[in-house]
C-alpha cells in the first residue's frame, strides 16, 4: 500500500506526518502539505525536514479550514490533477472539518487513506481490509525537534567516553545515596562556586561528617584535590562533573542501555528564528515510540528558601512545548525533594525519583516509557 506521493494535512502535531515520510517501507516521492493559515509556521517547519532527505514537498493553501463544503470541492479540484498518480491521504492532521471533507474528496476520487495511531506508531488503511502497517521509522532527535521548529545548536552527544574510575565513583555514590547525599550536596555547592577559577575556598565548620571520604572518592577519580582549605578541579570538565554532572552521566548510561530510538546529553535547543527566546540545555532527551522524553538531573542541596526546585520544574514544564503534546518530562533529584515541590510536579504532570529510589533507574524509566 506505498504510495509515491503523500496528502498531509497539517497540525501542531508534527510526528504524524513525518513519521510515515521518513520510514523506508513507506516513503514516498513526494509530499503535499495541505495548511491553513494558522498552521503555516508549522507547516514551514515540517517542509524543512522533509526536504532535507531529498524528498519533493510542496504547500497548498487551504480554501477554509472549517468549510467541509469548500475543501471537498478544492480537493476534488486539486485530485482531478492527480487523476494518474499513486497519492494516499494521511488523515491524521489537520482541523476535524478538513479531516472529514478530504477524507470523503479522495474516497470519491478512488484514492488511498491511511491514519497513523500515535500509541502504536502503526498505519491503518481506511479504505481497504488491509493489516495496519507497524512503521519501523527511526526519527532523530534533530529531526524531531525541527519538525516542531527547534534548531539543534552543535553537535548531538549520543555516546561518551568511557571512565572505569569515573563508573566507580558513579556506582558508590547511587549504592549509598543515604550515607553520602550531604557531602555531595556539599561538593555540588563549591563546584558550583569555582565555575570561573577551578578552585574554592572550604568552610570546614560547615562539612558534612562524610565530606572527606567523598572527596577522597572524587580525587581518586582524577577530578579533583583538596589542598589545605583549597578545592582545586583538575579543569573544567572535571569541575562540571563534579557540579551533577556525574549524574547526568550516570542517567545518561542507563537510558543508553535501553536501546531507544535516539537519545542526547546536554543538547541545546533554540526556536529556529532565534529571535527573543533563550537557549536551552536539556541533560537528558530521547524518543521512544516516536515521542519525547526529557529528563532534568539535580544533584544540589534543597533547602526551604530554596526556589531552584520549584525553577526546574517550571523549566521542564516549559520544555514540554519542544515535541508537542505528547512530551513526557522527568525531574530527577539525588537528594530528597521538598514537599512543595513533589506537590508542584504532580500538578504539573512531571514524574518525579529522587534518592534512593535512584537504585532501581532502571525500572522505574522502563515503566515510565510505557506508560
Amino acid at each position: 500500500m506505498k504510495s509515491d506521493i503523500h496528502f498531509c494535512l497539517v497540525s501542531k502535531q508534527a510526528t504524524p506526518n513525518l513519521a510515515p515520510v521518513l520510514a523506508a517501507e513507506f516513503r514516498p516521492k513526494k509530499v503535499f502539505l495541505y495548511v491553513s493559515n494558522e498552521m503555516k509556521k508549522a507547516a514551514d517547519n515540517l517542509a524543512r525536514v522533509i526536504k532535507k532527505y531529498g524528498i519533493a514537498c510542496e504547500q497548498i493553501a487551504a480554501i477554509d479550514a472549517y468549510d467541509i463544503s469548500a475543501i471537498q470541492n478544492q480537493l476534488l479540484t486539486f485530485l482531478d490533477t492527480q487523476s494518474d498518480q499513486s497519492i494516499a491521504l494521511n488523515v491524521t492532521g489537520g482541523t476535524k472539518p478538513m479531516a472529514i471533507a478530504a477524507q470523503e474528496a479522495f474516497r470519491m476520487a478512488g484514492k488511498s487513506v491511511f491514519y497513523v495511531n500515535p500509541e502504536s506508531n502503526d498505519i491503518l488503511f481506511l479504505d481497504a481490509q488491509t493489516t495496519p502497517l507497524s512503521l519501523t521509522s527511526k526519527i532523530r532527535l534533530d529531526d524531531y525537534l525541527g519538525a516542531h521548529g527547534y534548531e539543534v545548536k552543535g553537535d548531538v552527544i549520543r555516546s561518551l567516553p568511557q571512565s572505569e574510575a569515573r563508573n566507580f565513583l558513579t556506582s558508590e555514590l547511587i549504592g549509598h545515596i543515604n550515607v553520602f547525599s550531604d557531602a555531595i550536596g556539599t561538593i555540588n555547592y563549591y563546584a558550583s562556586k569555582a565555575k570561573n577559577t577551578l578552585e574554592v575556598t572550604v568552610n570546614h565548620p560547615k562539612i558534612d561528617k562524610n565530606w572527606k571520604q567523598v572527596v577522597d572518592m572524587f580525587e581518586d577519580a582524577g577530578i579533583l584535590k583538596l589542598r589545605d582549605d583549597k578545592l582545586c578541579f583538575a579543569d573544567a570538565d572535571s569541575r562540571a562533573y563534579a557540579n551533577g554532572g556525574w549524574l547526568e552521566e550516570h542517567v545518561f548510561g542507563i537510558v543508553k542501555q535501553l536501546q531507544l530510538q535516539d537519545l542526547a546529553i546536554n543538547m541545546e535547543v533554540t526556536n529556529e528564528s532565534g529571535i527573543g527566546h533563550a537557549t536551552n540545555e536539556l541533560d537528558i532527551a530521547f524518543l521512544a515510540r516516536n515521542k519525547l522524553h526529557l529528563i532534568e538531573c539535580k544533584a544540589k542541596i534543597f533547602r526551604d528558601d530554596d526556589k531552584s526546585g520549584a525553577d526546574a520544574l517550571y523549566k521542564l514544564d516549559s520544555l514540554a512545548a519542544l515535541g508537542g503534546l505528547n512530551t513526557k518530562c522527568m525531574l530527577l533529584s539525588y537528594r530528597q525533594l521538598r514537599n512543595a515541590d513533589k506537590q508542584r510536579a504532580k500538578d504539573l504532570r512531571i514524574k518525579t525519583i529522587e534518592g534512593e529510589h535512584l537504585c532501581n533507574l532502571r525500572n522505574q524509566l522502563q515503566s515510565w516509557i510505557g506508560s
